[in-house]
Protein backbone atom coordinates (compact mmCIF):
# COMPACT_ATOMS: atom_id res chain seq x y z
CA UNK A 1 0.00 0.00 0.00
CA UNK A 2 1.21 3.47 -0.73
CA UNK A 3 0.91 6.40 1.68
CA UNK A 4 -2.36 7.68 0.18
CA UNK A 5 -4.01 4.27 0.42
CA UNK A 6 -2.88 3.92 4.03
CA UNK A 7 -4.23 7.37 4.89
CA UNK A 8 -7.55 6.64 3.18
CA UNK A 9 -7.91 3.27 4.90
CA UNK A 10 -7.02 4.80 8.26
CA UNK A 11 -9.67 7.51 7.83
CA UNK A 12 -12.35 4.97 6.88
CA UNK A 13 -11.50 2.73 9.83
CA UNK A 14 -11.55 5.68 12.23
CA UNK A 15 -14.92 6.76 10.86
CA UNK A 16 -16.31 3.25 11.33
CA UNK A 17 -15.03 3.15 14.92
CA UNK A 18 -16.49 6.57 15.69
CA UNK A 19 -19.87 5.61 14.21
CA UNK A 20 -20.01 2.34 16.15
CA UNK A 21 -19.09 4.09 19.40
CA UNK A 22 -21.68 6.81 18.82
CA UNK A 23 -24.34 4.15 18.26
CA UNK A 24 -23.27 2.34 21.43
CA UNK A 25 -23.53 5.56 23.46
CA UNK A 26 -27.00 6.25 22.06
CA UNK A 27 -28.07 2.71 22.97
CA UNK A 28 -26.67 3.11 26.49
CA UNK A 29 -28.60 6.37 26.95
CA UNK A 30 -31.76 4.77 25.61
CA UNK A 31 -31.58 1.78 27.93
CA UNK A 32 -30.71 4.01 30.88
CA UNK A 33 -33.71 6.18 30.12
CA UNK A 34 -35.99 3.16 30.01
CA UNK A 35 -34.59 1.78 33.27
CA UNK A 36 -34.77 5.04 35.19
CA UNK A 37 -38.23 6.03 33.97
CA UNK A 38 -39.89 2.67 34.66
CA UNK A 39 -42.76 3.25 37.11
CA UNK A 40 -41.74 0.31 39.30
CA UNK A 41 -38.05 1.19 39.47
CA UNK A 42 -36.87 1.65 43.02
CA UNK A 43 -34.42 4.42 43.90
CA UNK A 44 -31.74 1.72 44.19
CA UNK A 45 -32.58 0.43 40.71
CA UNK A 46 -32.36 3.95 39.29
CA UNK A 47 -29.03 4.56 40.99
CA UNK A 48 -27.70 1.21 39.77
CA UNK A 49 -28.84 1.98 36.21
CA UNK A 50 -27.13 5.37 36.27
CA UNK A 51 -23.89 3.97 37.66
CA UNK A 52 -23.92 1.14 35.12
CA UNK A 53 -24.57 3.64 32.34
CA UNK A 54 -21.60 5.75 33.40
CA UNK A 55 -19.36 2.70 33.54
CA UNK A 56 -20.52 1.60 30.08
CA UNK A 57 -19.94 5.08 28.65
CA UNK A 58 -16.45 5.14 30.15
CA UNK A 59 -15.73 1.70 28.68
CA UNK A 60 -16.86 2.77 25.21
CA UNK A 61 -14.70 5.91 25.41
CA UNK A 62 -11.68 3.89 26.53
CA UNK A 63 -12.14 1.30 23.81
CA UNK A 64 -12.56 4.02 21.17
CA UNK A 65 -9.45 5.86 22.32
CA UNK A 66 -7.37 2.68 22.43
CA UNK A 67 -8.58 1.61 18.98
CA UNK A 68 -7.81 4.99 17.41
CA UNK A 69 -4.32 5.02 18.90
CA UNK A 70 -3.71 1.48 17.65
CA UNK A 71 -4.90 2.43 14.15
CA UNK A 72 -2.52 5.41 14.11
CA UNK A 73 0.37 3.22 15.23
CA UNK A 74 -0.35 0.56 12.62
CA UNK A 75 -0.60 3.20 9.88
CA UNK A 76 2.72 4.77 10.94
CA UNK A 77 4.35 1.35 10.98
CA UNK A 78 3.02 0.55 7.52
CA UNK A 79 4.21 3.88 6.14
CA UNK A 80 7.64 3.35 7.68
CA UNK A 81 7.85 -0.14 6.17
CA UNK A 82 7.07 1.33 2.73
CA UNK A 83 9.99 3.76 2.84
Amino acid sequence: MDADQITTAKAKIKETIADACAKALIDIDSYTGMATSHPYASPEDVERAIMTSRAAQDAVSTIKSDALIKIDNIAKEMQTDNL
